[in-house]
C-alpha cells in the first residue's frame, strides 16, 4: 500500500500532537512494509525540499508569507495541486489529513482521501466564548464533508466536532474512532526506584488549556499542609506566546518567592527522551480542560506511572478510576491535590496503579493493535470509498 500523510508540522519542526502522531504512524507502516510519504507546508523555507527519516519520504513545501483570504486561499490550493501530482506519479493508493486548517479543501476525489480528528483548539475557544475566524472554519468544514472517510481519536473528540462542525450532520458515511497509539518498547514499564525526592511531572505545551496553574496551585496548597515537604513539580514543554506575552514567564511570576525552587521548569526535551523522565517521576499528572486523546497520558501509563489526568475530554476512554490511574476536575485545584495525596500516601497502591496502567496500554493501546486496526481502514475505503 501507498500511503500519504499531510502534517505541517513533522518533527523535529516544531510539532504537537500531530506531528508525534503522524511520525509514529509513518515509521510503523513502512516497517510493515508499506511506502510512506509526508508532504507538508512550512514557513521556514523558500524552496521544496525532501529528505528521508528511516524509509519514510518528507516533502516540505515553502508557504507564502501573509494572513490575507487570498494568501490562505492560494496555499490550500497550490498544496491540492501539488497533491494531485504527486499522487500520480507515486502512485498513491490513499491520502490522510488532520482536521485543522481545513487543508483539504480543494483536494481532488480520484484518489479516496481520510480526515483524522486531532484538533481541540476550536473546542477550547468555544469554552471561552472566543469567536474563531469564519474563514478557517468554513475551510475545515467543507473539507471534512468532502473528504472520503472521516476517523477520530476518541469518542470525544468525535461527539465534540460533530457539534462544532455543521455540516458533519449531513455526513453519511462512516465515522470510526482509532485511539492513538503507544510505542510499548520505547515507552516500557520499568519498576519505581524511590528517589531522595519526590517527582510530581507535568508534560505538554505550556498554555493556558493544559491547565498548568490550577496543577500549580494544587502543588503549593500540597506541600504547604507540611504533610509532604520533600516533593518537587518538574514542568516540561515549549512555550507559548498571548499577546506577546510568554506564558511560562507568566506562570513563573504567579508563584510565590518561597515555593519557587519547589517548582522546576525545564527546557524542553526531545519525545525520544521523555521515557527517562517518566521513569524518574512518582506520579504524573495532567489536568488538561481538554484533549483529543491524551498522547503523553498514555506514555506515561505505558511506562508505569500512576497518572491523574481530566476527568473532562476522553479521561474516562484511557482510564479505569482507581484501577490504572486517577482522574480529577481540572477545575478544581482542591481535586487535583486531593489525587496526587492518594499516590504519595500509599506507595503500594501507587505501585499497582502504575502496573495496572502499563498493562491496559499493551493490551489495548500498543503500535501492533493499533496498526491493524489503521491498516484495515485503509484497504475498506480504498477498495469501497462510497461505503455510507
Amino acid at each position: 500500500m501507498k500511503i500519504l500523510f499531510i502534517c505541517n508540522e513533522y518533527p523535529p519542526a516544531p510539532h504537537g500532537g500531530v506531528g508525534t502522531y503522524v511520525k509514529n504512524i509513518a515509521k510503523n507502516l513502512s516497517d510493515l512494509g508499506h511506502k510512506v510519504y509526508v508532504v507538508g507546508v512550512y514557513s521556514d523555507i523558500n524552496n521544496i525540499e525532501e529528505l528521508f527519516d528511516g524509509k519514510v519520504k518528507i516533502v516540505r513545501l515553502p508557504t507564502v508569507k501573509g494572513n490575507s483570504i487570498k494568501r490562505n486561499v492560494y496555499v490550500r490550493f497550490n498544496l491540492a495541486k501539488f497533491v494531485e501530482q504527486f499522487s500520480e506519479e507515486n502512485k498513491i493508493d490513499i491520502i490522510e489529513i488532520p482536521e485543522g486548517g481545513g487543508f483539504g479543501l480543494f483536494f481532488s476525489n480520484k484518489i479516496p482521501w481520510i480526515i483524522r480528528l486531532h484538533n481541540t483548539a476550536p473546542i477550547y475557544m468555544k469554552s471561552i466564548n472566543k469567536q474563531r475566524g469564519f474563514l478557517l472554519s468554513f475551510f475545515e468544514n467543507i473539507s471534512l464533508f468532502r473528504s472520503t472517510r472521516i476517523v477520530g481519536v476518541s469518542q470525544y473528540i468525535l461527539s465534540k466536532s460533530v457539534q462544532l462542525y455543521p455540516l458533519l450532520r449531513y455526513f453519511k458515511r462512516d465515522i470510526k474512532v482509532i485511539y492513538n497509539s503507544i510505542d510499548i518498547v520505547k515507552f516500557q514499564y520499568k519498576s519505581k526506584n524511590y528517589n531522595e525526592h519526590t517527582n510530581i511531572t507535568f508534560a505538554g505545551t505550556l498554555k493556558p488549556v493544559k491547565n498548568i496553574m490550577n496543577l500549580i496551585m494544587a502543588f503549593i496548597d500540597l506541600i504547604g499542609s507540611g504533610d509532604f515537604s520533600d516533593v518537587f513539580l518538574h514542568i516540561y514543554g515549549n512555550d507559548s506566546f498571548l499577546n506577546g506575552q510568554s506564558y511560562k514567564e507568566n506562570l513563573i511570576k504567579s508563584i510565590p518567592e518561597i515555593y519557587r525552587e519547589k517548582i522546576i521548569f525545564h527546557e524542553p526535551v526531545d519525545h525520544d527522551q521523555m521515557n527517562q523522565v517518566f521513569w524518574v517521576s512518582d506520579v504524573c499528572v495532567f489536568p488538561s480542560v481538554y484533549e483529543s486523546f491524551g498522547l503523553v497520558a498514555a506514555e506515561a501509563m505505558s511506562c508505569g506511572r500512576p497518572v491523574i489526568y481530566s476527568c473532562t475530554g476522553p479521561g474516562s476512554e484511557l482510564i479505569d478510576d482507581g484501577v490504572d490511574g486517577l482522574l480529577c476536575d481540572p477545575y478544581d485545584p482542591g481535586s487535583i491535590k486531593e489525587k496526587i495525596e492518594l499516590i504519595l500516601k500509599d506507595k503500594e497502591y501507587a505501585d499497582k496503579i502504575g502496573e495496572n496502567a502499563s498493562k491496559k496500554i499493551k493490551k489495548n493501546f500498543s503500535n501492533e493493535i493499533i496498526i491493524l486496526q489503521n491498516i484495515s481502514l485503509y484497504n475498506e475505503v480504498i477498495s469501497n470509498p462510497g461505503k455510507m
